[in-house]
């Protein structure tokens, strides 16, 4: 009884002395909570990749081509929320742009101004181009706080010629789109 005990517990010590070589040589997985020995951080999540930069002037805007600016919009916090999408496009020679709102989640609970009301189509003029080329630079020089969450964060996104540039805020505190929302179509 004394060997089987002695060589179980040398079996033992042996494959966790492998066990331990092994890990040494190929790193630790996060998913391993069986190892409790090796701290498990995840070192690149605290560091901030730098998301590709959209360029765009007014020129370059075909009448083939559609810019697109869209959020999605927790209305309902933690519950959901929904999609809204501002078409900017070429007809003619005029620029115009084209607000599209998904169903809202919840209208009773909404806290985004729920009643306000919106022109579903308008002429941009330079102000309102100006407030566009506004938008896009605070999008790619907005940098999202780190290691901050919410139940509620929000995403934004820009399509322009088969080109997506997106920008996640886990705090959902970047109110962005909303302000040129209501600055483009908000009805007085």
């Amino acid at each position: 009884m004394c060997m089987k005990t002695f060589i179980l517990i040398a079996f033992i010590l042996l494959k966790s002395i492998l066990s331990a070589q092994d890990i040494k040589s190929k790193g630790v997985k996060k998913s391993d909570s069986s190892l409790y020995s090796a701290p498990l951080i995840d070192i690149n999540r605290y560091s901030v990749t730098p998301r590709l930069k959209f360029r765009f002037e007014f020129n370059q805007l075909k009448s083939t081509d559609t810019l697109i600016i869209a959020s999605t919009i927790m209305d309902c916090g933690e519950f959901g929320g929904h999609n809204e999408y501002i078409y900017i496009y070429l007809l003619g020679d005029k620029i115009y742009g084209k607000l599209k709102r998904d169903k809202l989640c919840d209208p009773e609970s909404v806290k985004n101004n729920p009643n306000a009301t919106f022109t579903e189509i308008v002429e941009l003029q330079s102000n309102s181009k100006n407030i566009i080329l506004t938008y896009i630079k605070d999008f790619n020089d907005y940098v999202p706080e780190a290691n901050i969450s919410s139940n509620a964060p929000t995403d934004f996104w820009i399509e322009f010629k088969n080109q997506n540039y997106a920008l996640h805020d886990q705090t959902g505190k970047w109110k962005q789109f909303l302000i040129i929302r209501n600055q483009l179509f908000a009805k007085e």
